[in-house]
């Protein structure tokens, strides 16, 4: 079995893990971050194709809308500085004048393979206004700057960035981290996968996205059926999603009881909720635990929401949240 713990390095998002050691044989493996190999996976939740080195490319608009939308006319607000688009459906979004120059994506001023601005910002005027917009026949919009510079806008690229709040909830959904917080109900609930699935050379490997999903969901998922053998498997995974991080206990590490331990992690006793190198200056984010043999009783894990506790915490003792947050201690690690 492997379970997998992430971290952002704000601590926003900490995991605990309590184990007494009992003749518990493992491998363990830190990550600094998430640096996705995605190559080309298919989310069958959001619709949206990703491929490594190209822009996200989606099949249906990101607004989550069943049937297919267009522009069909444009108006500019001069007071507000930006242009109304209405759309087919009869519904009306609204884009600052500055983004859109900011964002124009013709080759000046964005580069295809590096998908990077390429318009300094100095250049960049925040008072600008557009000479004219108008809504061809192919539903594109294009927009005229006082230079003669013209930027073209897809329908689709622009509904994709719409600001209201159903679009931006929706953007977050696909791009952004949106933490679900957990107690007691995620006993026995964990989010659990199969390694061989997991592992799959398969370039739209559905099962290997719904597991990065629920980690940056939860922050905490088990994979069944891992080899045993002690060589390789772990640094397979790991590696499939980031670059190993090595600390003072190397990069990957056995973890057992010990005659003479240098840390409690390596002895039979009990051990609290902690959480992992918060010592260092950046914290790992990702942390890799292979359960290989266990010999004896025990070697539970235990997990907890530390930020969901601090959240609990705040709401019901505001004077000692207070004080954690606001008091300052001295820490040091002596290994």
């Amino acid at each position: 079995m492997l379970t997998v713990r992430y971290r952002t390095r704000k601590l926003t998002r900490i995991f605990s893990n309590g184990v007494p050691r009992n003749n518990v044989v493992g491998r363990k493996t830190i990550c600094d971050a998430w640096n996705f190999n995605y190559k080309q996976l298919w989310n069958p939740k959001t619709t949206v194709r990703l491929r490594q080195g190209t822009q996200l490319q989606h099949t249906q608009s990101i607004s989550g809308l069943g049937q297919p939308i267009w522009a069909v006319a444009v108006t500019k607000n001069s007071v507000k500085k930006w242009l109304d688009v209405t759309w087919n459906d009869g519904s009306q979004t609204s884009y600052p004048y500055v983004w859109l120059r900011d964002n124009c994506q013709c080759p000046a001023c964005f580069h295809p393979s590096t998908i990077s601005r390429l318009v300094p910002m100095r250049d960049l005027d925040p008072e600008i206004q557009p000479k004219d917009a108008v809504v061809g026949e192919d539903w594109n919009l294009t927009i005229t700057w006082p230079d003669g510079h013209q930027t073209t806008c897809t329908s689709e690229w622009l509904r994709e960035r719409s600001f209201n709040e159903t679009a931006r909830e929706k953007r977050l959904e696909v791009f952004g981290q949106l933490h679900k917080h957990w107690g007691a109900e995620m006993q026995d609930n964990i989010p659990t996968f199969d390694y061989d699935k997991i592992t799959s050379s398969d370039d739209a490997n559905p099962h290997f996205l719904d597991w990065l999903t629920h980690m940056d969901w939860f922050g905490l998922a088990l994979m069944r059926n891992a080899p045993t053998e002690t060589t390789g498997h772990l640094r397979k995974i790991a590696e499939k999603i980031c670059f190993p991080r090595k600390t003072n206990y190397g990069e990957y590490f056995q973890v057992e009881s010990k005659t003479n331990p240098s840390n409690t992690a390596y002895t039979n006793r009990n051990l609290e909720y902690h959480s992992d190198l918060c010592n260092y200056l950046h914290v790992p984010g990702v942390q890799f635990l292979h359960c290989l043999k266990n010999t004896s009783t025990g070697g539970r894990n235990r997990f907890v929401d530390a930020t969901n506790a601090a959240k609990i915490m705040e709401n019901e003792y505001p004077e000692y949240y207070k004080l954690l947050c606001e008091q300052t201690r001295l820490h040091r690690y002596r290994n």
